[in-house]
């Protein structure tokens, strides 16, 4: 007796809910950078000022917790299966792209320092330093972690997790700082910056187990109650971060929005912030897939976390265009906000949308290839 046996369609492998928490992170890294300059120009918003800005603080841990998440979903799985050199090579050829990006949005201040007579090598060096510059090197190294991570994954992760913060947090001690130098200049990219690496690298191994069980629970088609499940354990988490900054005295919103919390990285502040990136992550994914009308504009949202990398580089050539304006004609109050902020939107709607027919074209010829022959079981 012959019957055919047909595995069950699985799912798409994209995931809207990270890409659209990955999204609210950048935006919230917008927030951040521009901020203090959009309250200054429009002072009757001041009332907004507080939760604006508090929001914006929100961004690196958000952002590192998604990053953890995504490579856990992503490349991990891929290692696990014996995908390794395919995947190193697309992670390698991503963190080239990153540094190409970090140089880039450091070029309008070496042009600046250029036209200034600015001396001092290292002072040029420290401009290049941004969140961009630990993604590169983070990327870069992932490939030989994600091999030892590719067995007893979850003990593993935790134990990097952990043994990354002591030493991130220590370190911060321990390595004297010094003036601009190359001794400076390591010690802020791995210890003591506002992206030090031992840190926001040790939070993302913290998550990379949540995205390698989210994975499994995908392929299963159990993962609506996993995000059930996460969007509870963020609150939890989240909500501990913040008793635990009261308890030693260091949650003070005024601070927080001041941005006087940053340096030295504190595990409570990632705990905080970074666990609101799970509640992103499951309330955005779960809201798309059961309210049809939020499905079109969480595509949208998607899309603008798809294209971060593009767009997050594009937004930092904001403030410079804006000071090349400003030398041909004075601008204040609303108009300074629209003049730096519309080319700006019109550039996001472009990407977006070259994404959004990629997406297309992408679809097309999936759906245009010959389907697979169905295995067939003799008995």
């Amino acid at each position: 007796m012959a019957a055919e046996t047909r595995s069950p369609n699985r799912p798409d492998s994209r995931l809207y809910g990270l890409d659209q928490a990955r999204a609210v992170a950048i935006l919230a890294m917008m927030v951040f950078h521009f901020g203090e300059g959009v309250f200054k120009e429009l002072p009757q918003l001041e009332a907004l000022r507080t939760p604006v800005l508090w929001f914006g603080r929100m961004a690196t841990p958000a952002f590192i917790v998604v990053f953890g998440v995504t490579a856990g979903f992503v490349f991990l799985p891929k290692f696990i299966r014996g995908e390794i050199a395919t995947t190193s090579s697309r992670l390698w050829r991503r963190a080239g792209w990153i540094l190409f990006c970090s140089v880039l949005i450091a070029i309008p201040v070496w042009i600046r320092f250029g036209v200034q007579g600015q001396s001092g090598a290292w002072r040029w060096g420290f401009e290049l330093y941004s969140v961009l510059l630990f993604y590169a090197l983070a990327l870069a190294i992932l490939p030989w972690q994600l091999r030892f991570l590719s067995q007893q994954t979850e003990l593993r992760a935790l134990l990097m997790g952990i043994v990354f913060w002591l030493i991130g947090a220590q370190g911060f001690h321990l390595w004297p700082e010094a003036p601009p130098s190359s001794s400076e200049f390591g010690r802020m990219m791995l210890m003591s910056g506002s992206y030090a690496y031992f840190q926001m690298m040790g939070t993302a191994f913290l998550a990379m187990p949540i995205g390698l069980q989210l994975k499994k629970a995908r392929d299963e088609r159990r993962d609506g109650m996993f995000f059930l499940n996460l969007l509870g354990a963020g609150l939890f988490l989240s909500a501990l971060g913040a008793l635990w900054g009261t308890a030693i005295g260091e949650y003070e919103p005024a601070a927080i929005v001041a941005g006087a919390l940053r340096v030295p990285a504190r595990a409570w502040y990632f705990l905080h912030f970074g666990a609101m990136a799970l509640v992103w992550i499951s309330v955005l994914e779960l809201l798309t897939r059961g309210v049809r009308w939020l499905r079109a504009p969480g595509y949208v949202l998607a899309l603008f976390g798809q294209t971060s990398l593009v767009l997050f580089t594009g937004h930092m050539f904001v403030l410079p265009t804006l000071d090349v304006i400003k030398h041909l004609t004075p601008l204040h109050g609303a108009a300074k906000v629209v003049v730096a902020f519309v080319p700006f939107v019109v550039f996001c709607a472009l990407v977006m949308y070259g994404r959004h027919r990629r997406l297309q074209r992408d679809s097309v010829v999936r759906s245009e290839r010959p389907a697979p022959q169905t295995a067939v079981a003799v008995g």
